[in-house]
């Protein structure tokens, strides 16, 4: 990422919790019915897609990406593989307490064994990556599924919640991170667009840092392990990419 990127990153990411937090306080009452007030989260997400996709317009067009995956997402930092590495292992972990506080049986099973698959098909592709240059594709396919099922679980759960502030900001994450991780699978395939994943991707970052808010608040622990883990890895690939010149 450019220095300003990285700036406004920073910046965001401390400006969702911080909104989330004030919307939470201030415009709900103790029954966690509306009372109306500033759209503190609304508003940080709007000027954040306005200033990245005024950043994304300088970068590479889909027909200017030739190279491979590996040509354009260079891990040679050791912060970055470090915080793509503990991203994989957090997605894990949300797995792993989704199974201790959802049980054994049923659909919160199936999910909890379909977000592990899809931390370890991260893993894999990453440390692939590193010793060979080269993995198979499929794999960044499996978090693509994985969120496209967990998004209409989220919704069906939420759909007589007759007050959307208490579930938007999810149901808003789980959509950004199923266009981020498709457009960051078509790399894989070489017919990745920067200029579609970079703003996707920023955008989930931000609205994965509000979501650590509802998580915490709730003691939703997979959740919020879940939500930090996709940051990391988000941030991983974000600077890992660079500028995309490859």
């Amino acid at each position: 990422m450019k220095t300003s990127d990285r700036l406004a990153t920073i910046l965001f990411l401390l400006a969702a919790p911080a909104a989330r937090f004030l919307e939470l306080k201030n415009n709900y009452d103790p029954a966690g019915l509306p009372t109306g007030g500033f759209p503190y989260l609304p508003a940080v997400l709007a000027a954040a897609a306005v200033v990245f996709l005024l950043s994304a317009r300088g970068l590479p067009a889909r027909d200017a990406v030739t190279v491979d995956f590996g040509g354009i997402f260079r891990f040679d930092g050791q912060l970055t593989l470090t915080a793509a590495v503990l991203g994989g292992f957090l997605l894990l972990a949300a797995a792993a307490l989704r199974l201790v506080s959802g049980g054994m049986a049923g659909l919160e099973l199936i999910l909890s064994v379909f977000l592990a698959c899809s931390g370890a098909a991260l893993l894999y592709a990453l440390i692939a990556q590193r010793r060979s240059g080269a993995f198979a594709p499929t794999a960044l396919l499996m978090p693509v599924c994985f969120l496209v099922v967990q998004l209409i679980v989220t919704y069906r759960a939420n759909a007589r919640d007759s007050v959307l502030g208490h579930f938007y900001v999810e149901l808003l994450l789980l959509a950004a991170l199923c266009l981020a991780s498709l457009y960051l699978a078509a790399f894989a395939y070489r017919c990745g667009a920067p200029r579609s994943f970079a703003p996707a991707a920023h955008l989930a970052l931000t609205l994965a840092a509000a979501c650590c808010v509802d998580m915490a608040l709730a003691r939703r622990f997979a959740g919020l392990a879940a939500c930090l883990g996709a940051a990391l890895l988000l941030l991983a690939y974000l600077e890992a990419a660079g500028d995309f010149e490859g």
